[in-house]
């Protein structure tokens, strides 16, 4: 059967809903909904906006700065030093409180602390997200994103970043901070890049053809961070030099490409341009 995946803002107490398998989330085209929610809208641009949707409470950028993680069923744990001690004691109890026989759930969001046993425990975040966690209010990603604007994604947690223009291949097809849906799958942009990055589990299963040395794609490297997506102005100094943050872009596009390329074979990279 495998195991299901959801996305879930820690601070927040917010989740995404079900995601399915991290084998179909991660290629069709799901991730785009993580854009929204991280990036800031910019208003430096001369050009016209390529995206500028209005209506309904704006969720763009809800999530800037926040802890983000995408949770596997079967996860046991988190990475180390992502909760805070107020929030580890709150979570175990959750835990119990969550798989008790007894309890009745709460649709209200999260309870309190003082309405929990006071016992301890291992922590399943994603039952927590699932049975207390609210899906975010709002319909629409109301904002500006330029095209010729370079975006990236910041983590802010560690002081990295991914260059958009380096992770997406075909220059013609980068659409702001997102990209169009190609032939096969979906191509990978930062919202790709981010989901490949946080998803969390303690069992490895994840439905794909992709494997590499080491904990997997299933310990995401980044999971439980804090992200942005913003213009590479965000990062530069006056002279346009970047200090106190680590380019990763390189690696990031060579996990990209080796994913895509165990589930699609080189074929993917050649789709969708002039003349195929």
């Amino acid at each position: 059967m495998g195991q299901y995946w959801r996305v879930v803002n820690i601070d927040k107490h917010q989740q995404l809903g079900h995601w399915g398998k991290l084998g179909e989330c991660l290629f069709d085209g799901s991730p785009n909904a993580l854009i929204g929610y991280i990036a800031v809208p910019s208003t430096t641009s001369d050009s016209p906006p390529i995206r500028n949707i209005y209506g309904g409470p704006s969720l763009a950028g809800e999530w800037a700065g926040d802890r983000i993680i995408c949770l596997g069923d079967y996860a046991q744990d988190l990475p180390k030093g992502t909760l805070t001690d107020d929030e580890t004691r709150l979570f175990a109890r959750l835990t119990r409180q969550a798989g008790s026989d007894n309890s009745e759930g709460n649709d209200s969001g999260v309870t309190e602390e003082k309405d929990i046993p006071d016992k301890t425990g291992p922590i399943r975040l994603y039952d927590i997200a699932e049975e207390y966690f609210e899906k975010p209010k709002g319909e629409y990603f109301s904002g500006e994103f330029y095209s010729d604007e370079v975006y990236v994604l910041r983590n802010l947690t560690k002081r990295e970043y991914v260059r958009a223009d380096e992770v997406i291949l075909h220059r013609d097809e980068i659409d702001g901070p997102s990209l169009g849906r190609s032939a096969v799958g979906h191509r990978p942009g930062l919202g790709e890049v981010l989901l490949s990055r946080i998803s969390w589990s303690t069992d490895s299963t994840a439905n794909m053809s992709y494997d590499e040395e080491g904990d997997g794609i299933t310990r995401g490297v980044w999971a439980g961070d804090r992200f942005d997506i913003q213009p590479i102005e965000s990062i530069t100094s006056d002279s346009g030099h970047v200090r106190g943050w680590k380019n990763v872009s390189k690696e990031v596009a060579e996990e990209i490409t080796a994913i895509w390329t165990s589930e699609y074979g080189d074929s993917w990279m050649d789709c969708g341009r002039e003349g195929d």
